[in-house]
């Protein structure tokens, strides 16, 4: 039998996964569409394309369930957090870059504060959807503060994160950490759930101690499939348990998911003085994590391919 090249067996499964998550949700069910854009103004209706809103955070504090809000492209010096959700009955909110053109979420000069922090925050929200946006130059030397591209926190659920390209996200301290995209199961009793982060590209990213992509704590029933993450200083993709990120150590881990049809290649610490710049780390790396399906992901130029462990 003729074996189908690993994009395609990944795209089908993600295609089938995707349709039956919508199609669950009742995909018809968005009535509103709100506008972000670098001519508008917050005081606008943000209801239409002539009256846009001038800020994601606006939009990320205002829209309602089952929405769409689309950001005209254009580079957003903010950080944004996201303090509204969709639901089962009116289906996602969705932040997405308007069609044909690139939304750049840009850190430069922003500091991050202590604490959680991202340029797109979401912690506690469900039925949301961030799409086809760049993140990039969010950076530190503060060896406390963790610079990340996109961070899930607490008891989040039904969170899509899909086409986004997320870079030089960076710790330049000795003793730091940064991510690309961070989930962190922190809720004691309720895990993050129906994660699917998809069709990312994440890249040319100073990690520090850390990864381009982790799910650590309590995370139950996630898909990470098709992105393409290179030329990072540490870790590829991470599952992550037993670490103190959830109390309850009867969950505090990544579980119930499928990594699939990924592409990575360059991801090592051969240049990261945080490890002496030695050979240490995966491309992908299952730390305490359990009941992971890892299969049709493409691992070169890295200093491990697939690294199984409980630190």
């Amino acid at each position: 039998m003729k074996r189908l090249p690993w994009f395609a067996l990944a795209l089908g499964a993600v295609a089938l996964t995707l349709s039956a998550r919508f199609s669950s949700l009742g995909n018809a069910q968005t009535t509103t569409i709100y506008f972000v854009a670098t001519n508008g103004n917050d005081a606008n209706t943000g209801t239409s394309a002539t009256t846009p809103w001038r800020t994601i955070g606006k939009a990320a504090r205002t829209a309602v369930a089952g929405s769409t809000v689309r950001v005209r492209g254009g580079t957003y010096n903010e950080r944004v957090t996201v303090t509204v959700s969709g639901s089962a009955s009116a289906g996602f909110t969705t932040f997405e870059s308007h069609p044909g053109e690139t939304a750049i979420v840009d850190g430069t000069n922003l500091a991050p504060p202590s604490g959680e922090t991202g340029l797109f925050y979401v912690k506690d929200r469900s039925y949301l959807r961030i799409k086809g946006f760049e993140l990039r130059n969010y950076k530190t030397s503060n060896a406390s503060l963790v610079p990340t591209g996109i961070r899930v926190q607490g008891a989040s659920h039904h969170i899509e994160i899909l086409g986004n390209r997320i870079h030089h996200i960076e710790s330049n301290s000795s003793n730091g950490n940064a991510h690309g995209i961070a989930v962190y199961g922190s809720n004691s009793t309720t895990p993050v759930s129906d994660l699917v982060i998809d069709g990312n590209e994440v890249y040319s990213n100073k990690l520090g101690w850390s990864e381009a992509i982790v799910l650590n704590g309590n995370v139950s029933g996630f898909a990470v499939t098709a992105n393409l993450v290179r030329d990072n200083n540490n870790i590829g993709i991470d599952f992550i348990g037993f670490e103190g990120t959830c109390s309850n150590s009867t969950c505090d881990q990544a579980r119930n998911g499928r990594c699939a049809g990924n592409r990575l290649y360059r991801n090592g610490t051969t240049a990261n003085a945080n490890y002496g710049n030695q050979p240490s780390a995966a491309s992908i790396y299952v730390d305490g994590g359990r009941d992971i399906v890892i299969e049709h992901n493409e691992v070169s130029e890295s200093d491990f391919g697939v690294e199984l462990a409980s630190e």
